[in-house]
């Protein structure tokens, strides 16, 4: 016969594994990839990624870092808007490796703090040449 003890820790016991693997499930890493500029790879390597720097249009500073789960929604959210020869390099991050949090959009991922060089990898680079470059 179970005692109210018993059964009050046998509950608990329940909640505590179905939390478990839900909580698995959502918290388990995940990989984010980031799009920048080929000229910036020395000060990455050097510092990391760092928000706020000057935006490649020159009109802006992002107060964040765009990351998506994937390299090619990645280049749609940065790289993508250039309409002129240029060199990019692939950055890739783990989820867990994220300094403080992060605010999460439809496909975007947006850190607003510095993410440190040891924990981001080089994964890649391309070359964008766009089909017909603008003149101004």
């Amino acid at each position: 016969m179970l005692t109210t003890a018993s059964a009050a820790l046998s509950c608990i016991n329940v909640v505590e594994a179905l939390m478990s693997v839900i909580m698995g499930d959502i918290l388990k890493p995940f990989l984010l990839f980031h799009w920048s500029p080929i000229e910036r790879r020395k000060s990455i390597v050097r510092s990391g990624l760092c928000p706020g720097k000057l935006s490649r249009c020159r009109q802006w500073r992002p107060p964040y870092i765009c990351f998506s789960k994937s390299p090619s929604m990645a280049w749609a959210l940065s790289a993508q808007v250039e309409n002129r020869y240029s060199e990019w390099d692939l950055w890739m991050m783990w989820s867990n490796q994220i300094p403080h949090g992060y605010e999460k959009l439809e496909n975007e991922y947006r850190i607003y703090d510095r993410i440190h060089k040891r924990k981001i990898w080089h994964v890649g680079m391309r070359i964008f040449k766009p089909r017909h470059e603008k003149t101004i």
